[in-house]
């Protein structure tokens, strides 16, 4: 995910970037949430310097750090919740109302 999306926004994989660490490190985040990050990174500016400076997992851990990552338990509390809602068949359940 991580090379799709630094790719996306104009970035270059090297070998001066360990996407498996950042595979790692971002156990818990979302894609949203990491295209967040890619993004905030990857500045025109930044841009501009990768022939010179090539990224760095680092560059993007600072980021990720400020986000909240999502906890398995509420992924996984997430389909029941959506199941009491709506009575499992997509319409809203009448205790609910």
């Amino acid at each position: 995910m991580w090379r799709e999306i630094i790719t996306r926004h104009g970035g270059e994989i090297t070998n001066a970037l360990h996407v498996s660490t950042l595979a790692k490190v971002s156990d818990g985040y979302t894609a949203g949430m990491i295209d967040r990050v890619c993004a905030t990174v990857l500045t025109n500016s930044r841009k501009n310097r990768l022939d010179k400076n090539p990224l760095t997992a680092e560059e993007f851990v600072n980021p990720l750090s400020k986000l909240v990552p999502v906890f398995k338990e509420e992924e996984e509390a997430y389909p029941v919740r959506t199941h009491k809602l709506h009575n499992g068949n997509g319409l809203p359940s009448l205790s609910y109302l």
